[in-house]
């Protein structure tokens, strides 16, 4: 008997370990996300629109883990958003009833990604707050000023190193795609180029690795170029885009879900802001 008590009290102690409680938590943690992810697969979608939708639910699951790694930087509030900079609340985000895919008009509102700004007036980094901003089918993304204004950038955005940039676009062939360079925190249009390209990796404050596709008749997608660029500012606060690397757009890596890399006998072409 002395023996039992003993690996009962062992027992006890262990699951009283501040290990034993947090994995505890987690394990609770893990469940209750996992049975919201199993509520979510039960709703009924009607239509392609994101309201009210499997994927609308889903999406509010992943919001919460942001907004809980974000303390202070958004709130939700039915289907409103509060959204707040440097400990000041600025803007509150309302969806509308019957959006008419301007910009801006939202049926959805989802907290998607915070971005590590510069803020002039600390001299420091602040969190910014970029939104999901859904239209029926569509959907574009919005980031947040320290004045509170909304400013469509329509695809994911990506803050420089030091937080005085931000760079938009994705690698694929929509003209919204484009790339597009926002000075920070006006977030006026620093440089536009006409290919589609989304940012692999930063490699200095105003230096990026970007993947492009880019088609030179805009009146035929027969000749659809795919290539990796540098996109750099330049001495005099320009910028542009050099292509580095072609890439096979018929054929696709798995393991990078990129284009193949490949060779072609023309110059790599370089693009100019316009």
């Amino acid at each position: 008997m002395a023996r039992i008590s003993c690996w009962i009290l062992v027992l006890l102690t262990a699951l009283a370990s501040p290990a034993a409680m947090a994995a505890s938590v987690a394990k609770t943690g893990a469940s209750k996300a996992g049975s919201g992810a199993a509520s979510c697969e039960s709703i009924t979608s009607k239509g392609s629109g994101f309201k009210g939708s499997q994927w609308e639910c889903e999406a509010r699951l992943e919001e919460s883990a942001l907004i809980a790694h974000n303390p202070g930087l958004v709130a939700r509030n039915g289907d409103a958003l509060t959204v707040a900079y440097a400990g000041r609340t600025v803007a509150t985000l309302t969806p509308t009833a019957a959006p008419s895919h301007r910009p801006g008009d939202c049926d959805s509102l989802v907290f998607s990604r915070a971005l590590r700004v510069y803020d002039p007036q600390s001299k420091g980094p602040q969190n910014a707050a970029e939104i999901t901003c859904h239209s029926g089918a569509f959907e574009n993304e919005m980031v947040v000023r320290p004045d509170g204004t909304a400013v469509t950038i329509y695809a994911d955005g990506a803050a420089s190193p030091d937080g005085r940039v931000i760079i938009a676009g994705e690698d694929k062939a929509w003209a919204q795609a484009a790339l597009t360079v926002y000075d920070w925190p006006s977030m006026h249009v620093a440089a536009r180029f006409a290919p589609a390209c989304r940012l692999l990796k930063w490699t200095g404050p105003a230096r990026a690795s970007v993947t492009c596709v880019y088609f030179p008749d805009a009146k035929s997608d027969r000749d659809v170029q795919a290539f990796d660029a540098d996109l750099s500012q330049d001495g005099k606060g320009g910028w542009q885009l050099q292509a580095t690397q072609w890439r096979d757009p018929n054929h696709f890596d798995r393991k990078t879900n990129l284009p193949m890399a490949t060779k072609r006998m023309w110059p790599l072409p370089h693009f100019a802001s316009h």
